[in-house]
């Protein structure tokens, strides 16, 4: 738990910064810690009330930003530009409203009786074509996301490791995240 709360914390103190680097440990307890609350509110709307869906999209806007900047700064530790992460995000999330439109318009025209059943055919396969080009996005991402650390430093910085046991004073210098 200790883990969690230390690398969302550190999420959240770097909000909007895609400078420096995010060990792979960091992020994926920041991402477990940001998903554990999420899961909380579905639970709270299916089991207590729906105004938690509210709750729920508040907290979703909240965290976008400092899980795409997390993920910037994750690509950096793994020696890859950060841009990259945002536009392999901007990517994936055209191809999946394309991809969707483009499904959703061939199941309208079935359902509106369409004389042409083979046109009907050609927009759902190109709309699943555009689906599979999103999938291959997330894919990626991933990937990248699961790389490892570079070893030493990089144009992005020296590498900051991951320990949530680390207490930051002057006497031990600082070995961990930066929190400020």
């Amino acid at each position: 738990m200790n883990a969690i709360l230390y690398a969302t914390k550190d999420i959240f103190a770097n909000y909007v910064n895609w400078h420096g680097r995010l060990s792979r440990a960091g992020y994926w307890w920041a991402w477990l810690g940001i998903t554990l609350v999420n899961l909380v509110f579905s639970l709270l709307e299916g089991y207590v009330h729906p105004m938690f869906s509210y709750l729920e999209g508040i907290w979703s806007l909240v965290t976008f930003l400092p899980m795409l900047f997390a993920t910037m700064r994750r690509y950096h530790d793994s020696g890859k530009p950060g841009w990259f992460a945002l536009l392999l995000y901007i990517l994936t999330q055209f191809f999946m409203v394309m991809g969707l439109g483009l499904m959703m318009l061939s199941l309208f025209g079935a359902s509106a009786g369409a004389a042409d059943s083979n046109a009907i055919l050609a927009v759902l396969g190109t709309g699943g074509v555009i689906m599979l080009l999103a999938l291959l996005g997330s894919i990626l991402n991933l990937i990248m996301l699961l790389l490892p650390s570079k070893p030493g430093a990089n144009r992005y910085g020296e590498p900051r490791p991951f320990d949530p046991n680390e207490t930051k004073s002057p006497a031990n210098g600082q070995k961990g995240i930066d929190l400020q």
